[in-house]
């Protein structure tokens, strides 16, 4: 009878020591869901700024061809300082994959299919950060460098509202504190350089990123029977 009943305590402990492990698991699950919901709202948000920048670069590159190139100089430059300003980071919402990898917690996830599909998603984002570092900032500083040489910084002040931070078209028709053809067509490389960068970050990474975490999301939910 004593053997019986360490037994049944044994199986009791060991259920309660299982149903707390499901609950982890399920409430690590609806974190990684709320954390991908997050991305997907910053990835817009990253993509639409991305996109405004590629706009921007196509407007510079239609200023600086126009036959009335020098009627236009206030427009070259207000897109000319706001393409320089279009630089938007996206951070992944990594608390919970924080939490799984740190605390052991990969372990509570039964689930091999989504081990996999959250790692896989991570992977991506990594992918996405190194592109963005190494090809896209670098390439838009040296694209600033550039903008030094050309336009004169006692326009720019006069640009930028005190109270709010906003660009601001300048007043008048101001000169170019350097119109030579050679350093304006390596100012438009600069930018050809940065905008494709852009476009390949948006199609390659981003979009990647967003379809994965949409599926991620159905995964979780459909195998945890979450609304």
């Amino acid at each position: 009878m004593l053997f019986l009943a360490v037994f049944c305590g044994f199986l009791a402990e060991y259920q309660l020591e299982h149903k707390i492990e499901k609950d982890k698991e399920k409430q690590f699950m609806l974190s990684m869901v709320n954390d991908l919901q997050n991305d997907l709202a910053n990835i817009k948000t990253t993509t639409a700024v991305k996109r405004q920048g590629i706009q921007i670069a196509d407007s510079i590159f239609k200023l600086f061809s126009s036959p009335q190139l020098n009627d236009k100089l206030a427009h070259i430059y207000y897109y000319g300082r706001m393409f320089s300003a279009t630089y938007h980071k996206f951070f992944m919402t990594d608390g919970t994959l924080t939490q799984l990898k740190n605390a052991g917690g990969f372990r509570l996830i039964t689930k091999r299919a989504i081990v996999d599909s959250i790692l896989s998603y991570d992977n991506l984002y990594q992918q996405f950060k190194g592109n963005e570092d190494i090809l896209y900032s670098r390439q838009l500083e040296d694209y600033r460098a550039v903008m030094t040489r050309v336009f004169d910084v006692n326009i720019f002040n006069t640009m930028i509202s005190d109270e709010t931070g906003e660009i601001l078209m300048p007043p008048g028709n101001p000169l170019l504190f350097n119109d030579n053809k050679e350093l304006i067509n390596e100012l438009l490389m600069r930018v050809h350089l940065a905008r494709r960068n852009i476009i390949n970050i948006i199609k390659m990474d981003l979009s990647k990123m967003e379809t994965k975490a949409r599926v991620l999301i159905e995964m979780i939910k459909k195998e945890y029977n979450m609304k």
